[in-house]
């Protein structure tokens, strides 16, 4: 699987750009011009994945020394179910070897939730990738996320609020809590 930054400037940018806006909900998207131009900041990486010259996936990342918070990860429709989520987490894994990565991922209590045995599968390919539930929650404006992280390490919200803190410029500062029950 071949890796590069996103840029307007190299092919396949239009398909990043549609399938970002096709995997996540409007509500949960950044303005796609923001997320460019934030990757020129150190500790950002806005990546593409493909498969010879096919795109796979997509990732955008907020590190540090210790942390890596992925907060975008999608594979496009078509290659779903391929293994290619499980590939870019390995590559994830083995490109940051010290640090520990942090994803969000809708919750898994709310029931009646349109999409809820989505949200169930996307949480067990996660745990099959080594990822775990952190047991911490986190409000980005009026959207709740559960935290996941890879094992080995514990989950620091400090660490977390600092790095999303930093990343947003100051506007997402809230700090993550524990929820009242594990699932």
């Amino acid at each position: 699987m071949r890796v590069t930054e996103v840029s307007s400037r190299k092919k396949g940018y239009d398909s990043i750009k549609i399938l970002y806006h096709e995997a996540f909900p409007r509500r949960e998207q950044i303005p796609f011009s923001v997320l460019r131009l934030m990757a020129h900041r150190k500790g950002i990486n806005f990546l593409a994945f493909y498969e010879e010259d096919e795109l796979c996936g997509m990732t955008y990342l907020v590190r540090d020394q210790w942390t890596v918070f992925v907060l975008f990860l999608a594979i496009d429709g078509r290659k779903r179910d391929r293994g290619y989520g499980t590939r870019i987490l390995r590559w994830l894994k083995s490109r940051f070897p010290d640090c520990e990565i942090v994803l969000e991922i809708e919750p898994l209590d709310e029931e009646q939730a349109p999409n809820h045995m989505q949200r169930k599968k996307r949480m067990e390919f996660y745990e099959r990738s080594g990822i775990r539930d952190t047991g911490w929650e986190v409000y980005e404006g009026d959207v709740r996320y559960w935290l996941l992280s890879s094992e080995g390490r514990d989950f620091d919200p400090y660490e977390f609020r600092k790095l999303n803190r930093w990343f947003s410029l100051g506007y997402f500062s809230e700090m993550p809590r524990r929820r009242k029950q594990n699932l």
